[in-house]
């Protein structure tokens, strides 16, 4: 980082790729991330408030896991009576939304759903 006259350095930098040139970065792949609104606990996970679940790339015939974090209203994230799932995965086909799926079946009945794709960078060099 230059400002003016004086630079700062480090060993490693870990920014946000949006912060980068795009003579900088270059796309490797793409995340898919779905939040979803519940009105009911997850069934096997109704006697929890929040959960970590790590659905694996074997059992769901992938290359890659999908990972669930489900909150409640301990967590002050919404409102008594109402769970917040948030699923996500590295995309592998044209239909990334659909990648979820297994997340969203454990679900059950969703009150809204929010689908977000984003790109995956990574540095064309070393920055030296």
């Amino acid at each position: 980082v230059r400002v003016g006259e004086q630079a700062a350095t480090a060993p490693i930098v870990i920014a946000d790729p949006s912060y980068a040139p795009a003579d900088r970065k270059k796309v490797v792949g793409k995340t898919v991330r779905t939040v979803a609104l519940l009105d009911h606990p997850v069934e096997e996970l109704k006697t929890l408030g929040s959960a970590q679940v790590i659905i694996p790339q074997k059992q769901v015939k992938r290359s890659h896991d999908v990972y669930m974090t489900l909150l409640s209203h301990q967590h002050n994230v919404v409102a008594e009576g109402k769970y917040l799932a948030i699923i996500s995965t590295v995309a592998e086909t044209a239909t990334p939304q659909a990648e979820v799926a297994a997340g969203i079946e454990l679900c059950g009945s969703l009150l809204c759903r929010f689908d977000n794709i984003t790109d995956t960078y990574v540095a064309v060099d070393d920055g030296t």
